[in-house]
């Protein structure tokens, strides 16, 4: 009997062995099937993060080099107003170029808007709004300059068309009067006028301004009626505040190129920047 018991003892210490080996066993598959479902888990997100990254970094890169290009087409708008103003036409050139370059510089904007809205960093929120500050400055200041080459005109418009029409008043009196030296004196200072507006020198102004000294002493000798004299010393004081008038715009176009001229040269290297360091951003995440 004593055999037997302990025969059955033996079998049941071997059965519960058994079943705690089978239990641990299971135990340790189920762990490492759970540490390795918690680390593909871990890797999916990273790579899920990762990829939002680059997505981002690549996006930005990609607004920032379509903002370079938006720029380059505002820059080639503006040099083809300069260009071709008087060969079409002060309107035509308005209409089509700087409508052209206003259209580029809010892409400009606009594309700076949309890398604030996919970072949130703080640098390269400061550096968009940069960038929307001084090209926003630039188109102000070259419509500004557009403003005034309408000012200036051409042939029959703006102020070189009053200084034509008025020009030829001077003429049609004296042509009338015959007074062969007051011609000789108007045709001159007809060539110092246009040597200026082709030029834009200097001496032309100085050469203008002593014609119309020389041309107001010979209208004082001249055998002309006082209501003659009178009215064409009135003409002749029009005409040389015309042309003034002129000479002041044609400058402040000159200065205010060298504005406008800033803060594109300004824009230019912020952009180019913006790209450079997110595309370095976007390799240093791939890798």
């Amino acid at each position: 009997m004593v055999i037997g018991r302990h025969f059955g003892f033996a079998r049941f210490d071997r059965s519960s062995l058994r079943a705690e080996l089978a239990t641990g066993f299971i135990a340790v598959i189920a762990l490492t099937l759970l540490v390795g479902f918690v680390s593909l888990l871990a890797q999916y997100r990273s790579i899920q993060a990762v990829d939002k990254l680059l997505a981002i970094d690549g996006r930005i890169a990609e607004l920032s080099l379509r903002s370079n290009v938006a720029m380059l087409k505002a820059r080639r708008a503006e040099k083809d107003f300069l260009l071709f103003q008087r060969e079409f036409g002060f309107d035509e050139a308005r209409s089509r170029y700087a409508t052209l370059l206003r259209t580029n510089l809010a892409d400009v904007r606009q594309y700076m808007v949309e890398v604030r809205e996919l970072t949130g960093e703080l640098e390269l929120v400061q550096r968009t709004q940069a960038i929307e500050r001084v090209v926003t400055q630039y188109e102000a200041r070259f419509l500004g300059i557009v403003d005034r080459y309408g000012d200036l005109g051409y042939v029959t418009t703006g102020l070189e068309g009053q200084l034509r029409a008025k020009a030829h008043e001077l003429e049609s009196i004296v042509s009338a009067a015959r007074n062969d030296r007051l011609m000789v004196d108007l045709l001159a200072l007809r060539r110092y006028e246009k040597d200026f507006i082709a030029r834009g020198v200097d001496k032309d102004i100085n050469a203008f301004a002593r014609g119309i000294d020389r041309l107001k002493a010979n209208l004082a000798l001249a055998v002309l009626s006082p209501q003659i004299k009178s009215t064409l010393l009135g003409l002749t004081d029009e005409y040389l505040g015309l042309f003034e008038r002129y000479v002041r715009t044609a400058t402040l176009i000159d200065f205010e190129k060298a504005t406008y001229l800033a803060a594109a040269h300004a824009v230019e290297p912020l952009l180019e920047k913006l790209y450079f360091d997110v595309n370095q951003s976007a390799i240093a995440t791939r890798n």
